[in-house]
């Protein structure tokens, strides 16, 4: 496929570019006082850049540079250059100013195309922006890249879910930019008011949101064909609804939402009422204090605070310390964030947070991290597979994505499993046909893959007239995770279903258990 945007380049010809580039940017640094310093630290000067290699001379910069010349800070061209201003949310102290040249926006526009370009969009798709815009540089940026690859752009931006589905109806877009979290709510109310045969919406790209364990991201590229980005995220298909059962002790109890992120609140809300709750939700950390001290003052008190760690008017920890202080210590507070919260927990922990929940939110994780506090489903005790269970037990492991393949391989293997590996559903079955009595003890059977799928990869090793072969236990491993996903596994011939991302404890359990039978 040949990409407008995207330039066909070799090995050398990219080595040379990330060279050119290199030595560009150490130039410009050197313009500013604080890189300057910095190099001259470490005895560089632009004229030393000669090689790839050198990059690991270069000293590097943290959050603390940018603030340190506030609020224009390592800026590396005059003033008068600066085209447009950015900044971050100022949630852990000042502002990080991000200053433009026309350049840099160019440069943006065109880096966002590339993006739509390898995403699969055309110009004569139709792109509708559900990302912010202002102060914060995410909307601006998919605006420019979309109309820079000749798309027609309908910039909603956030919130204003009714509007989104009213233009979605009427212009026809094919395309969708948001938030994950706007993401799934989107496909919600789709799924809701049976809007399904009524749009034409055929891809979403999300960004804005750190990529996480539920928001698996992999990135394959090959030189001269290009990138490819794949994004599991987990949307019903089926059309069979399962609605969530109400959570008998939480029946009736107020929840407060704090985010500035006005589709994060309605999209937990949601979930609150779900499971039986009067939700309300603020996009400031100032007014959830002050609504905190005005439930307490009339008796209603709020049950369950759930509070995003950066929200632009007050920390979300200090959120939490003001609320700890008007209401004391029993009530649950869960912050939510879309980032690693391992460098804040401990603050988090010492300010009153009494659980941490991971962006984009689902209903099952909400239910288990209220369940606790409230005692309202007690979970089971867990038990840990013997690892005698597991060593030297030999598993072959069918997987087309190689950064999947290699990170389920090495856990495979950490549990005694002795792994061997098949990147499509031929090579599995092949090597079930060639293996000798005993080779392989089980099957791990990726679902989604070239060539031959994992349902027909496991008809056919069912059908080998060797019946010790033909009865090997098979589990699908698959992000298709909902029940008509499980019943055409075992309509295809599998053990059972397994669904990504993995829980680790789970697959082991899983494993032993079966090995065991």
């Amino acid at each position: 496929m040949s990409y407008r945007f995207i330039p066909q380049l070799t090995d050398e010809d990219i080595r040379q570019k990330q060279l050119e580039g290199l030595r560009y940017t150490v130039r410009q640094a050197w313009n500013s006082p604080q890189y300057r310093a910095k190099l001259e630290a470490c005895g560089l000067k632009p004229d030393d850049i000669t090689s790839l290699d050198d990059l690991r001379r270069l000293p590097t910069c943290d959050v603390e540079d940018l603030r340190e010349g506030y609020p224009l800070p390592l800026l590396c061209v005059p003033p008068r250059d600066v085209a447009r201003i950015h900044a971050s949310s100022g949630t852990t102290g000042k502002r990080k100013i991000l200053a433009y040249t026309q350049r840099d926006i160019d440069t943006f526009s065109l880096q966002i195309a590339r993006c739509f370009e390898l995403a699969g969009f055309t110009p004569e798709d139709r792109m509708q922006l559900a990302v912010g815009y202002g102060l914060w540089t995410a909307g601006a940026g998919f605006q420019a890249g979309s109309e820079r690859l000749g798309m027609l752009t309908v910039p909603v931006g956030p919130g204003n879910l009714e509007m989104h589905l009213q233009l979605l109806q009427d212009l026809g877009a094919t395309g969708f930019t948001a938030t994950a979290s706007m993401a799934l709510l989107l496909a919600e109310e789709v799924e809701r008011a049976d809007l399904r045969g009524k749009i034409k919406l055929k891809r979403m790209v999300c960004g804005s949101e750190t990529r996480s364990e539920k928001m698996r991201l992999a990135i394959e590229s090959e030189p001269g064909k290009g990138s490819e980005f794949i994004v599991d995220l987990c949307f019903a298909l089926s059309g069979q609804k399962v609605e969530p059962k109400p959570l008998p002790q939480l029946e009736g109890l107020r929840a407060l939402v704090a985010d500035d992120d006005t589709d994060t609140c309605l999209s937990v809300s949601t979930m609150l009422s779900k499971i039986g709750m009067r939700p309300e939700w603020t996009i400031s950390g100032r007014e959830a204090v002050i609504r905190t001290r005005y439930a307490m003052e009339q008796g209603d008190e709020f049950s369950v605070y759930i509070i995003d760690w950066l929200i632009p008017d007050m920390n979300g920890i200090e959120v939490v310390r003001q609320i700890r202080k008007v209401i004391g210590k029993n009530c649950p507070i869960i912050i939510l964030t879309a980032y690693d919260w391992a460098d804040i927990e401990e603050e988090a922990r010492a300010a009153g947070v009494t659980a941490f929940c991971e962006k984009p939110l689902f209903l099952s994780e909400l239910r288990k991290v209220l369940a606790e506090p409230f005692c309202a489903e007690p979970a089971p005790e867990s038990s840990q597979p013997n690892a005698a269970d597991l060593k030297g037990k030999k598993l072959l492991l069918v997987e087309d994505n190689a950064l999947n393949r290699e990170l389920a391989q090495e856990i495979l293997k950490e549990a005694g499993f002795a792994v061997d590996t098949a990147e499509d559903g031929e090579i599995a079955v092949r090597k079930m046909k060639q293996a000798v009595p005993g080779q392989y003890d089980l099957i791990l059977m990726d679902i989604q893959m070239p060539k031959m799928d994992g349902y027909e990869a496991t008809r056919q090793i069912r059908a080998l007239p060797d019946a010790a072969k033909a009865d090997i236990p098979i589990f699908a491993m698959t992000a298709n995770a909902f029940e008509e996903d499980r019943q055409n596994a075992l309509k295809a011939g599998m053990d059972g279903h397994i669904a990504k991302p993995l829980d680790i404890p789970h697959l082991l359990q899983v494993l032993a258990d079966v090995l065991k039978s």
